[in-house]
């Protein structure tokens, strides 16, 4: 179990450290394909620092995968934050990593049954918010959908239902906020990732 758990934690970091390098190239604006990403010495740099980073949580955490996967949660949606926040766009390849890592880890703990019912609950959230999405018109946009939907398969369709709400309520207030303060206009666009990062901070610190 032992040699199981090291490899699964090599793969998470590898696919972070990917994830965190995808994000500085599409933050800075730079014309790279993703599977370039190999040739960057920074890609490895960050792929040690991120199996130092989960080896550390796990070992002061008493050998428990969920802390990591709260940190690997957490960097995600900080990544994309300040992608969302300047480019207002949410790279799938960033979503996918995200996918991969904790699912990689849900089976390595989860009982069968019980990842297979967080499977299946979280698609069905997945398919129904990407009809919204679809009947919105662009009012959502699709990058929010995959990251929601990916959270809802990898953490559980009502922890994504409570933090979608809580990040509902938080844009509406910053829409009031604008058009009080600000003079703009009520259709004004800004990203809607932000404000899911904080409605999970929130989350985190409260409950």
């Amino acid at each position: 179990m032992m040699i199981l758990e090291v490899l699964i934690f090599i793969m998470v970091s590898v696919l972070d450290g990917l994830k965190t390098v995808w994000g500085i190239k599409v933050w800075r604006g730079q014309d790279i394909k993703f599977q370039n990403i190999w040739r960057e010495s920074q890609t490895y740099i960050l792929i040690l620092g991120w199996i130092v980073v989960y080896f550390t949580i796990w070992i002061a955490g008493g050998r428990t995968v969920e802390n990591i996967r709260i940190v690997e949660l957490l960097s995600t949606y900080i990544i994309l934050t300040v992608i969302d926040a300047k480019h207002r766009i949410v790279p799938g390849t960033i979503v996918l990593c995200f996918l991969s890592s904790q699912l990689l880890m849900g089976a390595l703990y989860q009982v069968p049954m019980e990842l297979i019912k967080m499977l299946v609950g979280g698609l069905v959230f997945s398919i129904v918010i990407y009809a919204v999405t679809w009947f919105s018109k662009g009012n959502v946009g699709m990058g929010d959908a995959a990251l929601l939907g990916a959270t809802a398969i990898a953490a559980g369709w009502l922890f994504t239902l409570q933090i979608l709400i809580m990040a509902m309520v938080l844009s509406m207030i910053y829409s009031i906020w604008l058009i009080v303060f600000r003079k703009k206009w009520r259709d004004t666009e800004f990203p809607f990732v932000p404000f899911l990062a904080m409605a999970l901070m929130i989350y985190m610190i409260i409950l």
